[in-house]
């Protein structure tokens, strides 16, 4: 895998992907005695943004014509994001989370689907040379 650190273009999704892994790190080497170890502790949020971020940065390689276009590559975006849809919906503490106001999964996960979103809509576009 090659990492676009030069390239501005992917400054967004490689800081993402920084603190996602930074974060789950974190929650595995010392995870907080307050989490749930079964809701993996605490490293949710972090699983959610390394995915998310690796799902945007194939989106925008997909629309910067970097990497070719195909159904194979779409259908795996969409599955990781089906995958983190699935597993926050899957969760059996979603309504308590929401209820007590926890709601940084919820927002982590639109930030991922608005993110995904804009970056295929301009790539949906011709280019024009």
């Amino acid at each position: 895998m090659k990492i676009y650190i030069k390239d501005k273009k992917f400054i967004g999704s490689t800081i993402a992907l920084f603190f996602g892994l930074v974060n789950m790190l974190g929650m595995i080497t010392n995870p907080s005695p307050n989490l749930n170890p079964v809701m993996g502790g605490g490293a949710l949020p972090s699983f959610y943004i390394i995915i998310g971020a690796l799902v945007y940065r194939s989106a925008k390689k997909r629309k910067l014509n970097l990497v070719a276009n195909t159904r194979k590559r779409k259908v795996f975006e969409f599955l990781a994001l089906a995958f983190i849809v699935f597993v926050f919906l899957s969760s059996q503490q979603v309504l308590q989370m929401i209820q007590d106001g926890n709601i940084t999964n919820l927002v982590i996960m639109a930030w991922i689907i608005i993110a995904y979103l804009t970056a295929i809509r301009s790539g949906l576009k011709k280019k024009v040379e």
